[in-house]
């Protein structure tokens, strides 16, 4: 048995020996580069591809079962002088034995000057959808492609079909791969619909052992370079990557990336790119993940963690992101995007973020959203739902505090530097108040230059679909305090609607709505608003203006105009506009004192006490409104009321022009208490009397643009004095005709005289 146990294995050597010998032979005996056409004959019927072998064939046979291909290229069938790719040098090899089994177990596969040529036709076809088909195939696709573009559908992927067939095929085979050599790779995209072009060119991959269900090394490097816009990137990195086909798992994990992007979007800035965490892919879940995210951009630093699910069907995102405080203005400067210099230095730089994200593709929203803005703080949630039509946007926010004056921004409007010129030689050149008499009103300023420029994104608000409401406990807009702040906002069908505006400004309430209805050629606007109690001293304290009249406003307007600028806004203003002012004080005028003094001295008779010891004056009355007809408003009863004195005010204010053609009328009440002193008191025949001034020109010299109206007062002067001529005369006759005359006769008389 033992003789025969020997002879069996001597035997087997032999065979073994024989088949090395054989290989040996094949290998060097027999040249393979004279079976080329035979071998790009099989990648036609087999592979479906054109091969084209430009260089020479290596291989061996056992134990290895090695291959090596220079100078090649590989296209479709339909497009065989444009290849798909092609290669310097390929060489890989495998072991014979392990082929049985089913294991795939190989040396290092070295591939060297690979050129891959992507591209999408003007139909939306990619070159790579036809590598594996026949031309009937090929043909097959197009017509259904074109079909599908007739009936607006989405082309079908090929690829995740190919993918799905090659993973179905390879699930039985183990890899076992020593390394994976990638040299000086180039792979350049373009996209004849967008016309978009990528390049990657110098592309450096290298792998540890690739075996499966075990973790190997990779590391890669590369330039790439985007058109449309331009931008440049260089990157390297590393990861250790897992391959399971099993379970249809695939894992990058401890990636590290680094890159440096520069581009016309960074007017050229660079921009460093830090990329750290781990990835997976659940294939059969059609899931992905990215846990321990942290991503620096520049000094910008985010962290995280984001998973997708649901890939093949309804991409959906779950995850959240937080990038803590950061210097904004720092940041956009480093990437050539600086902010415009704004009235506080230290504005937005102080800027964080937190939010849980989620959504199903294309919906988006941001929940339990915590935004601090410098010295503010916001949370709510925001959602974005893109559409055919109209993307929605939802924004619900809640702060604290707000101060919108630190990023108003830090410059004057030149437009109107000729007029302000005009107007400060204007009152330079213009008389005292002691010279007022008969001087000619002053002549009207340049006419205003209101803005023609649109102001209104009118495109962006036509294209949206938003609703807002926005809460704030305190918001600050030209140093104005406003309290309990609530707006809410909604935009649809081209109509944007204010719909609640209020807030609470030292005591008193304001409100306000307003609407944008752009479904016309023209853009036709609304504005509707009240202020109840407001009180003037604190609001021109706060304004840095003069504390020369305080009370407590009332005022309400209705106003609708047109256009996209403020010159069209202003043209076309109609509504209209009232006032009253309670409770009103001429502060650190004793206006009743020096009316007192002043007639005391006209009648030559010293007052025989001071009308008031009081430091202010109250006013009786003062209020008004105005209607208003394409910017000019009219203005029929203003009143303003004060001890002593009285004046009504008539006329027009052109909104377009800011010029006034306005008339008052004041009378001389002298001293109305119910005691007066009679060194104070007016004739009645001079309180009687509404002495006429006339006010034009422009708003700036209101001030000094007043002047008697001659005309008018002569007119009144003579109406005066035919008046008592006339109450003389009746009174003569009275005496005279008294008991003389009959009823019917008096009457005559008197209705003559009248």
């Amino acid at each position: 048995m033992k003789s025969i146990g020997k002879f069996i294995a001597a035997f087997l050597l032999f065979l073994l020996l024989l088949l090395i010998a054989a290989g040996f032979a094949l290998t060097h005996f027999v040249d393979p580069n004279s079976y080329k056409a035979q071998l790009q004959q099989l990648a036609r019927d087999k592979g479906k591809v054109e091969l084209e072998l430009n260089g020479d064939i290596g291989w061996s046979l056992f134990p290895w079962l090695g291959l090596e291909l220079t100078d090649t290229r590989i296209a479709s069938l339909d497009t065989p002088d444009k290849p798909f790719a092609d290669v310097k040098l390929l060489a890989l090899s495998v072991r014979v034995l392990p082929l049985l089994k089913k294991e795939v177990q190989m040396s290092d596969v070295r591939l060297d000057g690979l050129n891959l040529e992507l591209y999408r036709d003007a139909d939306g076809i990619g070159n790579w959808e036809y590598i594996g088909k026949t031309l009937e195939e090929i043909a097959t696709h197009k017509a259904q492609h074109k079909q599908r573009l007739l009936a607006k559908q989405q082309p079908e992927h090929a690829s995740d079909n190919t993918t799905a067939a090659v993973e179905s095929r390879l699930k039985p085979l183990r890899l076992d791969i020593d390394s994976l050599i990638i040299n000086s790779a180039r792979i350049s995209y373009q996209d004849q619909q967008t016309g978009q072009q990528f390049v990657t060119e110098n592309l450096q991959i290298t792998t540890g052992a690739i075996r499966e269900d075990t973790q190997f090394p990779v590391k890669f490097s590369g330039f790439t370079s985007v058109q449309q816009p331009n931008l440049r990137t260089r990157f390297a990195g590393t990861a250790d990557a897992t391959i399971d086909r099993s379970n249809q798992r695939y894992l990058v994990e401890n990636l590290q990336l680094e890159s440096d992007l520069t581009g016309e979007l960074l007017l050229d800035k660079p921009l460093t790119v830090l990329a750290r965490g781990n990835l997976s892919y659940q294939a059969d879940q059609a899931a992905a993940s990215w846990e321990q995210l942290r991503l620096t951009l520049n000094q910008l630093k985010v962290s995280g963690e984001l998973a997708l699910t649901q890939l093949k069907t309804a991409p959906t995102l779950n995850g959240s992101l937080n990038i803590p405080t950061f210097n904004a203005q720092d940041f956009l400067r480093s990437i050539g995007r600086p902010l415009p210099t704004t009235l506080a230095p230290t504005a937005f730089s102080q800027v964080s973020l937190f939010g849980k994200l989620q959504g199903t593709y294309p919906e988006f929203s941001a929940t339990d959203l915590t935004l601090a803005l410098d010295n503010t703080q916001l949370t709510g949630s925001i959602s974005y739902l893109p559409s055919s039509e109209q993307p929605n946007l939802t924004l619900s926010l809640q702060g604290d505090q707000l101060n919108l004056d630190q990023y108003l921004l830090s410059q004057t409007n030149p437009a109107n530097a000729e007029r302000q010129q005009a107007i400060q030689q204007q009152l330079e050149n213009t008389p005292s108040a002691a010279a007022i008499n008969s001087t000619a009103a002053p002549a009207t300023a340049a006419a205003y230059h209101w803005d023609t420029q649109s102001v209104l994104p009118i495109h962006s608000l036509a294209a949206l679909d938003l609703k807002a409401d926005l809460q704030l406990g305190s918001l600050t807009y030209q140093q104005l305090p406003l309290k309990n702040l609530n707006l809410q906002a909604t935009a649809k069908h081209n109509i944007v609607n204010l719909e609640q505006f209020y807030a609470q400004l030292f005591g008193g309430n304001l409100t306000a709505s307003a609407s944008l209805n752009q479904q016309a050629e023209i853009p036709q606007l609304k504005l509707q608003s009240k202020i109840v109690h407001l009180p003037l001293e604190p609001v021109l304290t706060a304004l840095n203006k003069p504390v020369t009249l305080t009370g407590n406003l009332d005022n309400s307007a209705t106003l609708s105009t047109q256009g996209s600028s403020q010159q069209q806004w202003i043209k076309q203003l109609q509504g209209q506009y009232s006032f009253e002012l309670h409770n009103g004080q001429l502060r650190d005028t004793n206006l009743d004192q020096q009316l007192c003094l002043g007639i005391a001295a006209l009648n030559r008779n010293p007052p025989s006490k001071l009308a008031s010891t009081q430091q202010h004056t109250a006013f009786n009355q003062i209020s008004g409104s105005l209607q208003i007809k394409q910017g000019i408003a009219h203005s029929q009863n203003m009143v303003v009321s004060l001890p002593g004195l009285k004046a009504n005010g008539k006329g027009d204010v052109d909104l377009n022009q800011l010029t006034l053609n306005y008339q008052l009328g004041l009378k001389l009440l002298g001293d109305q208490r119910p005691m007066p002193d009679p060194a104070c008191q007016v004739n009645p025949r001079i309180a009687a009397i509404e002495w006429p001034f006339h006010c034009q020109g422009p708003l700036e010299l209101a001030a000094k643009s007043c002047r008697f109206d001659q005309e008018r007062l002569g007119h009144l002067l003579k109406q005066s004095a035919s008046q008592e001529l006339s109450h003389k005369l009746q009174q003569q006759l009275d005496k005279k005709l008294k008991d003389k005359a009959p009823p019917e006769l008096q009457e005559a008389l008197k209705g003559l005289f009248k």
